[in-house]
């Protein structure tokens, strides 16, 4: 059951960095910038 929960959290954790990714690939590198920024805080 735990590992049940691990992979998930790793599948969700992929699928939002290619989500992020295809983000960035529609929007500009400026748009890229203030995203990363915001995220670091």
């Amino acid at each position: 059951m735990l590992s049940k929960s691990k992979n998930r959290a790793i599948f969700a954790k992929e699928s939002f960095q290619f989500q992020t990714q295809f983000f960035y690939s529609i929007f500009p590198c400026t748009t890229r910038d203030s995203i990363e920024s915001s995220q670091q805080v």
